[in-house]
């Protein structure tokens, strides 16, 4: 669903006790769980998450998964954004 005001797509389905939207899919014939703001990078903006990288919101919204508010950093930088931006 779309937020008018802040451009996010909040994710409608399930989340997580932190708020971040999750999915389940078949990979290779074995179900995932995956974070749908991950899945929504990857797959809409074509990036690829290498492993061991966060997905950070830059909206600061756990549950949008608008692939123009999602950026790759390190698990270092996410946690320093999450401190500067006082979550």
């Amino acid at each position: 669903m779309l937020d008018p005001l802040t451009e996010c797509w909040e994710w409608i389905g399930f989340r997580d006790r932190k708020g971040y939207g999750m999915t389940t899919l078949w990979v290779n014939g074995k179900r995932r769980s995956l974070y749908a703001h991950r899945l929504s990078l990857e797959t809409l903006r074509e990036v690829v998450v290498p492993s061991g990288m966060h997905v950070d919101h830059q909206c600061m919204n756990p549950s949008c998964i608008n692939p123009m508010h999602l950026q790759v950093c390190s698990p270092s930088l996410n946690s320093q954004l999450k401190y500067s931006r006082k979550r």
